[in-house]
């Protein structure tokens, strides 16, 4: 099919407009529409993505089912273009992997890669159950009786959730309802490798997923690639640590209006991440985005490793670290915490982890995180808060 025009969805997460998107992406798979899809966002975030998408031109590449918008959680979004083979790719690595089809309950944003694929395979599967509520929110007893729900019309049922879901869950003990599923996909942020391994020894099939959306979501399961997918690793250092590269069956074709990264990101089937990571006995350990780690007073640190040793000091409820810049060091730390914590305990457990280097040099009290509409956190508007606070 040559390049065509863009039937565009805005999404919000509501019943009445997931269910167009789903008629939506019904048509893109079965050749009668390219459809590009944008989350329902406010101002300038709407924007962002229209732009990404560029509505005008017509498809990038032959046989684009979907062009959808990443996260932009870094800074602006960019849109790609997802062929109908690789969504079905998507569906038939996951059914041979899980053995046979399910019903998909609905419980993330469609509007990104995480949600788009739970409903491409519902509808490829022969079903699917929306479970937010009737604003579009995440809620435990809503879920809950989704899942009832699609039990009764396929007694296997699977989902996809983020980590801070699947916590919601099981402190608001919901754990039978976590059992009635064959497997529960958590990807998109990062997770406690502790609890999750504590949660999954009570019975209940968590399956860790690494991917993105140039990849079409998630294809390596527990640190494993799927059937058919191949790791490596591009200019590592002397431990073996460098930017993961993926060849996929359900690799996107490419990005919309960014001709120079289309071709750094994409090469001969390989998609090239922003990720850092090891493999060891075909294991890939994921570490952090390549912009995680920058330079502070001349050494280097990780901005993910300073979150994980804050996120476990007493009275942090959340947290969020980045990088901002400072006319004496070049590059200081900045985090942004929510919950009742003590600022002497969260600087002392960072520099005897970490060192001094990584001490972060601002830390902003706030009531809440900004989230972007697929649950992500937004960090230019963290940027912003700490600059407007240090102002």
């Amino acid at each position: 099919m040559l390049s065509q025009p863009l039937n565009v969805h805005l999404a919000k997460p509501l019943f009445a407009s997931v269910s167009a998107l789903a008629d939506g992406v019904k048509a893109a798979l079965a050749h009668e529409i390219a459809l590009a899809i944008a989350p329902a966002s406010e101002g300038e975030l709407q924007n962002k993505y229209l732009t990404a998408l560029n509505l005008d031109k017509p498809t990038e590449f032959e046989d684009t089912a979907i062009a959808l918008c990443t996260s932009g959680s870094t800074g602006n979004p960019k849109a790609v273009e997802i062929s109908r083979d690789s969504l079905i790719a998507n569906h038939e690595i996951i059914k041979s992997k899980l053995n046979g089809t399910a019903h998909w309950v609905l419980a993330i944003n469609p509007a990104f890669v995480g949600g788009l694929t739970v409903l491409s395979r519902g509808i490829l599967d022969g079903g699917w159950t929306y479970a937010l509520t009737e604003t579009g929110k995440f809620n435990v007893d809503t879920f809950s009786q989704a899942a009832l729900t699609a039990a009764q019309a396929n007694p296997t049922i699977r989902t996809s959730l983020v980590w801070a879901q699947v916590i919601q869950l099981v402190n608001s003990e919901k754990l039978e309802t976590l059992k009635m599923f064959n497997a529960i996909l958590v990807g998109g942020s990062k997770v406690d490798t502790q609890q999750f391994e504590e949660i999954k020894a009570l019975g209940i099939n968590l399956i860790s997923t690494y991917g993105m959306t140039e990849s079409t979501g998630g294809v390596v399961w527990d640190g494993y690639p799927l059937a058919g997918v191949e790791l490596r690793i591009l200019e590592s250092d002397e431990n073996g640590t460098g930017t993961i590269s993926i060849k996929s069956p359900t690799n996107a074709s490419g990005y919309r209006n960014l001709s120079e990264l289309d071709r750094e990101t994409f090469q001969a089937g390989w998609v090239n991440s922003q990720d850092l990571g090891q493999i060891n006995s075909g294991l890939l350990t994921v570490i952090g985005r390549v912009d995680e780690v920058v330079i502070s007073g001349g050494i280097n640190v990780s901005t993910a490793a300073i979150e994980a040793v804050i996120a476990k000091c007493s009275g942090v409820e959340a947290v969020a670290v980045i990088p901002i810049s400072d006319p004496k060091w070049g590059t200081i730390i900045a985090a942004i915490l929510v919950g009742d914590f003590n600022k002497i305990e969260v600087e002392s457990s960072v520099v005897k982890e970490l060192g001094a280097a990584a001490k972060p040099r601002v830390l902003l009290a706030a009531k809440d995180l900004p989230i972007l509409p697929n649950g992500k956190i937004d960090l230019v508007k963290l940027t912003e808060m700490i600059n407007l606070e240090s102002n």
